[in-house]
């Protein structure tokens, strides 16, 4: 698999972890989202702990409220920066699960 492959699988893994904690259904999701970011390449690995351990991520690195078809390293920060904050909340937390389903484009209206 290329970088791009294995962003967007890292990427995907985290979307799944986001619908699995509105439907209280996470058994596995986040050992899945571990497993697939330790494939990624040590780059995109070691930005996105350094972006990651941040409050405005978007300080630091350009990165987009919604996630594009590129799965380029914006995107895949973003992400983790998302789930590291879906992890340290609750789903009762709207403003975030909106802001979430907004980056990955969800629209339930």
């Amino acid at each position: 698999m290329n970088a791009i492959e294995l962003r967007e699988n890292a990427i995907e893994s985290m979307h799944k972890f986001h619908e699995g904690v509105k439907h209280n259904d996470i058994a596995e999701l986040e050992q899945q989202v571990m497993v697939s970011i330790s494939k990624l390449p040590a780059s995109d690995r070691n930005f996105m702990l350094l972006a990651g351990k941040m409050n405005d991520v978007k300080a630091v690195y350009p990165v987009s409220d919604q996630l594009t078809t590129r799965y380029s390293l914006a995107d895949l920060v973003m992400a983790y920066h998302l789930y590291l904050q879906e992890i340290n909340s609750n789903k009762d937390n709207v403003a975030l699960m909106d802001r979430i389903d907004q980056f990955y484009q969800i629209n339930y209206l």
